[in-house]
């Protein structure tokens, strides 16, 4: 089996590991209670990011400490640079590519997107535990 990263940051995959050495880092769990993992894989991306392709409708804006933002309602059509399935084959991508790709109608059996985040201790996702079938 083979997982191809088509976002564009590492995937970091971790496992709760209590009794782990120095090459396991503190993160923050479930009920932000500090957990020692260990890294099990550091995916690197892999190419062109798979993407859904978006298309905004500017509706009106919002004040930002005294700078205009603009206020879009946002609609994403078919993805892009997703490669067709392969057997034995898995790609990462981010939700919002995963249900682009569910809407336009592809196959989906071969779509993983991040599940079970860990965060440091500022609140920064620094790996996953588990991927999703969306």
């Amino acid at each position: 089996m083979k997982i191809i990263n088509l976002t564009p940051h590492p995937v970091i995959v971790v496992r709760d590991d209590p009794d782990s050495s120095a090459t396991g880092f503190v993160g923050i769990g479930p009920a932000a209670k500090e957990i020692r993992y260990s890294v099990v894989a550091e995916i690197k991306p892999a190419g062109p990011v798979a993407r859904a392709r978006q298309t905004d409708d500017v509706v009106g804006n919002v004040q930002v400490n005294g700078y205009t933002v603009p206020l879009v309602t946002s609609r994403y059509g078919d993805p892009t640079d997703l490669p067709t399935p392969e057997n034995g084959t898995f790609y990462v991508v981010s939700i919002l590519t995963a249900q682009a790709a569910k809407a336009a109608g592809r196959d989906m059996r071969d779509l993983l997107v991040t599940s079970d985040p860990v965060r440091d201790a500022a609140g920064k996702i620094v790996g996953c535990r588990k991927f999703s079938l969306v």
